[in-house]
């Protein structure tokens, strides 16, 4: 679907901006407003739209926006695409503009100080003229505010930790491109989807374009956990395997650059690697093995709840406790008939009309099921030291997030000095293993009493070494009814 407003103004715009957008309702608004604002400022620009097919409101609010008095809008798209890139380049190729410019659905301008930036871009000479942009969360407060590196060079874009992540960088909506530089140096690479712009400042930069730059802030980008490039890991797998390259081909470009620029890209790669081994460790069940962790209190807890709801049962199943524990359920549930004690859970059905269990070695969902199938329906299953899953898949999910994050820090190590590879090992050793989709499918919970310290297991240790707040207490007792 194309609409089109008409034919370009008669003299050549200043400005083109390209807006790519998919499902983009929830932030278009501001950044069409702002698009228009310039324009009503006096900026020449058009503004063309390119939507990769949305199923939301995003066509229904730039119709609007298009109807309104003062409309830059020449020309909407609405078509499937092969991602970001894809959408820019067709934008950029029908664009009349003498300068272009790409505006993400969640960006949008500072009118304020762009038509003092507008006046120095119809001045400009240079290839490329860089504004500033600032981070802005969803109340409009920054949050960062980086500085292009000065000069733009091959050497101060392929130093990525000490530069590009430390705020040395180019921010996208602050940056324009004239026509004809764009021509002549091709269009932004489709096969990247968090680094193309990264990736066209070096080419350019690798291919002596001019670079000149304003410090004037005009865009505003916004923060959010739903932008594609909130995945670190990702954005700097995909940045570092084109650096390399860029590296290797400009040895004698870069000079006495040269032995830094490897050095921070071989550190780079090195912290990747131990990043993707240690979330494959958190990942691995298998290698991560399984194990609770008993406290004698909780365990009284549970059993005391127990002896108010069982009732006095008839058949009793003591499974993996000691002889201790098994006299304690016979006093607290006053039984008449001596239980059956096993030191795993034996292979019958409906039997019980009460288990109480302590995983003897490992703890698993089919030890739970088979726990669960040796009692009668409605019955009672008071369990002794269970992991608690979603708690435990919400900590490795965190600590996985927050090793993606540390990726970009100027540093040589992940956690602390010396003891990235110690952790590894250390996963390895048991873990913590939920008892998964058992629990909710075929027994309901009734009470539950938990504990545990960041002390007790290793995954607890690394979270708490990462500064990452979590309720430690991942264990409990508790009872369970039969469906």
């Amino acid at each position: 679907m194309v609409w089109s407003m008409g034919s370009p103004p008669a003299e050549q715009p200043l400005l083109s901006v390209v807006t790519p957008v998919l499902n983009g309702a929830r932030h278009i608004g501001k950044a069409l407003a702002s698009v228009r604002a310039i324009a009503l400022a006096g900026v020449s620009v058009e503004h063309i739209i390119m939507d990769g097919g949305s199923s939301d409101a995003t066509l229904d609010l730039v119709s609007s926006c298009r109807h309104l008095p003062g409309s830059p809008i020449t020309h909407v798209i609405s078509e499937p695409d092969s991602g970001q890139a894809d959408a820019i380049n067709r934008g950029f190729s029908i664009a009349s503009g003498k300068n272009l410019g790409w505006l993400n659905a969640d960006d949008m301008y500072v009118p304020s100080s762009f038509t003092s930036f507008a006046e120095k871009l119809a001045l400009s000479r240079a290839d490329v003229v860089l504004g500033r942009c600032t981070f802005v969360d969803d109340s409009g407060r920054s949050v960062f505010s980086p500085v292009p590196p000065d000069p733009v060079t091959p050497g101060s874009l392929l130093r990525l930790l000490s530069g590009w992540y430390a705020g040395r960088s180019i921010v996208q909506p602050e940056a324009f491109v004239t026509a004809g530089a764009f021509r002549r140096h091709g269009e932004l690479r489709c096969d990247l989807h968090y680094t193309m712009d990264h990736e066209y400042w070096l080419r350019l930069a690798v291919n002596g374009a001019s670079f000149e730059q304003h410090d004037l802030v005009v865009a505003n980008q916004l923060v959010h956990q739903g932008q594609k490039t909130a995945d670190n890991a990702k954005v700097v797998r995909e940045q570092l395997a084109y650096a390399s390259e860029y590296a290797e081909t400009c040895k004698e470009t870069l000079g006495g650059d040269m032995s830094e620029v490897e050095q921070e890209l071989l550190l780079l790669d090195e912290k990747l690697r131990v990043v993707d081994r240690l979330c494959k460790v958190l990942d691995n069940e298998r290698a991560v093995g399984a194990s609770s962790v008993r406290q004698l209190e909780a365990d009284d807890l549970t059993l005391t709840y127990l002896s108010r709801v069982a009732r006095r049962p008839e058949s009793v199943l003591c499974s993996g406790l000691t002889p201790r524990e098994v006299s304690e359920v016979v006093g607290r549930l006053r039984l008449s008939r001596a239980p059956v004690v096993a030191r795993d859970v034996p292979g019958v059905i409906e039997k019980f009309d009460a288990v109480v269990a302590a995983p003897s070695s490992e703890f698993s969902e089919s030890w739970f099921e088979r726990l669960i199938r040796t009692t009668k329906q409605h019955g009672q299953v008071c369990v002794y030291g269970m992991p608690d899953e979603t708690r435990i898949n919400t900590i490795k999910s965190d600590i996985k997030q927050e090793l993606s994050n540390r990726l970009t820090w100027n540093q040589a190590n992940l956690i602390a000095p010396e003891s990235d590879g110690d952790w590894i090992a250390r996963l390895q050793g048991p873990g913590l293993v939920g008892a998964g989709n058992a629990v909710s499918a075929k027994a309901e919970m009734q009470r539950t009493f938990r504990y545990g310290t960041s002390a007790q297991h290793q995954l607890l240790e690394l979270a708490r070494e990462l500064g990452l707040d979590h309720d430690p207490r991942v264990w409990f007792s508790g009872v369970f009814t039969r469906r």
